[in-house]
């Protein structure tokens, strides 16, 4: 009869077969990403010569000092104030609609050009009360006004939603 199996020898690769195995895995995968590994190794050559790396590795070595001087910077008085009304601003943004804002802003555009260019041709005379009732006729400016009787009227009702009456 055999004897029994009591010990089982497990093979343990020696460290130059582990290193042979690791170039294989990397070789293989170089192989199968050619494209990739070219584009980012064209990529990276363009950041080299244009400098950024250079300045991002100036960057990572001076991390604790960058730091260091940006919390500085934001202990400031009125930094935070301005963090929160940036942000305040990226909400206000949002909730506009692209359309509407560029038909506003254009027509606000349109206003500056008219103010300036009417200042340039009679900058002596101002207006009087009658020239004021006379340019009310004009069916640009009661539109201009609507508009902005319309906007007033809007933010008072939003101001009134918000509990703010006064």
């Amino acid at each position: 009869m055999a004897k029994a199996t009591t010990v089982i020898e497990k093979r343990v690769p020696t460290q130059a077969e582990q290193e042979a195995e690791a170039m294989q895995e990397v070789m293989s995968a170089v192989a199968k990403n050619k494209d990739a590994l070219l584009t980012f190794l064209d990529v990276l050559g363009e950041l080299q010569e244009s400098g950024a790396l250079d300045m991002a590795h100036g960057a990572l070595k001076s991390r604790h000092q960058i730091g260091v001087i940006g919390i500085g910077q934001l202990n400031k008085s009125g930094a935070q104030n301005i963090i929160k009304n940036g942000m305040s601003t990226v909400q206000f943004l949002a909730q506009l609609d692209p359309n509407k804002l560029q038909t506003m802003l254009g027509a606000v555009a349109s206003g500056v050009d008219s103010a300036v260019t009417a200042e340039e041709q009679r900058p002596q005379k101002k207006p009087g009360l009658y020239d004021l009732f006379k340019r009310m006729r004009d069916p640009q400016v009661t539109s201009a006004l609507g508009m902005m009787l319309n906007f007033l009227r809007g933010m008072g009702a939003a101001k009134g939603r918000d509990g703010d009456g006064n």
